[in-house]
Formats: structure tokens, sequence, C-alpha cells
């Protein structure tokens, strides 16, 4: 009976240690999951992540091209300018007085009145076209910087991703 009672009483203790392991097995078990389930998390935000700077970049490329063209069309309008001055400078104001004293009619008078108001129109198409193309350029210019600024921030969390990944790995 002594026997049979210190049998039971290992035995007990043997169960209990057993009942401790089996905690301490699923206690693991479950931080595995987690840690399984965070792998995946971080996975998945790096990929993201990836996905974010992939479509940033080709955004910025498409700006860049953008920003190009601005700057060649500010280029041609900067020559149209240049010409319409030396032009104006030229002519000054006997341009106006010429065509307006060397009509003969009335109707003359208003055809050429009519032509000075369209070339006086052209200049300032001109010179709105320029206004409007390098505030376009400015624009694209603030959105480049802003798609730069946003594409590494994006690859610095990548990179802090990257860390957690490593360090829960």
């Amino acid at each position: 009976q002594e026997s049979l009672q210190v049998r039971e009483q290992e035995q007990a203790e043997i169960e209990a240690r057993l009942g401790e392991l089996a905690e301490e097995l699923a206690a693991r078990v479950a931080e595995r999951d987690q840690i399984s389930n965070e792998l995946v998390g971080l996975r998945r935000d790096r990929s993201a992540i990836e996905d974010d700077i992939s479509s940033l970049e080709s955004q910025v490329a498409a700006n860049e091209i953008h920003i190009a063209g601005l700057e060649a069309r500010l280029e041609v309008l900067e020559a149209r300018l240049e010409a319409m001055l030396i032009s104006l400078h030229r002519q000054r104001d006997n341009r106006y007085a010429r065509a307006l004293a060397g009509a003969e009619s009335f109707f003359e008078l208003r055809v050429r009145n009519h032509y000075l108001s369209q070339l006086a129109t052209q200049d300032v198409n001109i010179l709105e076209d320029i206004r409007t193309t390098v505030r376009q350029l400015a624009d694209a210019q603030a959105q480049l910087a802003e798609q730069v600024s946003e594409r590494n921030s994006r690859l610095d969390a990548l990179q802090a991703t990257e860390i957690r990944l490593a360090s829960v790995r």
C-alpha cells in the first residue's frame, strides 16, 4: 500500500508536471502563432509599401516628363516673347499711327484697326500663355517635390518594416 501511494504520488507529480508542460507548450504555440501572424502582417505591409513606392516612382517619372515638356514649351514661348519685344521696340508707336493715318476710308480704317487689335490680342495671348505655363511648371515642380518626399517616407517605412520583420524572425 505504501508503495502504491508512492506510485500514485509520483503519478500525480508526473501528471502535474505534464500539465505544466502542456500549458507551457500551449503558450509557446500561441506565441508562435502570434509571431507567425505578425510576420504575415509585416510581409503584407512590406508588399503594400513596395507597391506604393512603385506607384510613386512611376508618378515621379511621369511628372518629370511633364515638367520637361513644360520647360520646352516655356523656352518656345520665351523665344516668341523675345521676337515680339524686338518687333515692338522697332515699331513702337509708328505702327498704330501709320496704320491709322494711311487709311483712306472708314472701312479701311476699321479693317486696319481690327488687324492691329488682332496683333495686340496675339501679344497678350503670348504673355498669358507664358504666365500659365510658368504657373503649371511651378505646380508640377511642387507636386514632384511632394511625390519625392512621400516616396522617401515610404522608403523609410519600408526600412523600418524590414527591421521589424528581421527582429521578429
